[in-house]
């Protein structure tokens, strides 16, 4: 369903990052959730809201430069605190990194996770690869260009396992129906 953004949602902003490893960490995919947290958490988790999206472009080291190990639009950014205790299970993985309570969480149920099958980008988007650490904003107007890329890959879901020795090994999900990529409609 397309959703409508109010008040401060109208600063919704979008980011890319250098996945430096692809261990099945970040994201970390259980069912049918994709799940952020302690990767970027002074930057992107700290300034996602519901409609970012952030998309994870590969490192040299994760044997995938330049292409995208996973895109996800955030739906819920609950405090680590609250996460635990909605997803405790899911919470252990992230608790050993001393991650701040107040520390918010990107929680996706629409995502593509690519991972050994990451696509390249498209000559339309190579500006949204950032080359160092740290993270870059992308610009509203590449939401559609980067939505039609992963709509070309199928409905959202996994389509890869990670590039690197896993620290641990990442659950089977299978590809979900979805209702697609869409671009929210901004009402301001």
């Amino acid at each position: 369903m397309l959703y409508e953004r109010e008040g401060n949602d109208c600063m919704v902003k979008h980011y890319s990052y250098r996945v430096d490893h692809d261990v099945g960490f970040a994201p970390y995919v259980v069912g049918n959730v994709a799940i952020v947290c302690g990767c970027k958490s002074s930057t992107i988790e700290r300034w996602a809201k519901p409609g970012t999206w952030v998309v994870g472009i590969g490192g040299k080291s994760t044997g995938k430069p330049d292409a995208v190990i996973y895109a996800l639009r955030v739906d819920y950014t609950p405090a680590f605190a609250e996460f635990s205790e909605r997803w405790p299970t899911e919470s252990k993985r992230h608790s050993s990194m001393g991650t701040d309570p107040d520390v918010p969480v990107l929680v996706s149920e629409h995502f593509y996770y690519f991972g050994n099958n990451a696509p390249k980008l498209p000559q339309s988007l190579k500006h949204i690869v950032i080359r160092a650490q740290g993270c870059k904003r992308i610009n509203d107007s590449d939401i559609p260009k980067l939505c039609r890329l992963l709509a070309r890959q199928g409905e959202p879901g996994v389509y890869g396992v990670p590039n690197n020795e896993p620290v641990f090994s990442m659950p089977k999900t299978a590809r979900r129906p979805a209702s697609g990529c869409r671009i929210p409609r901004h009402k301001c």
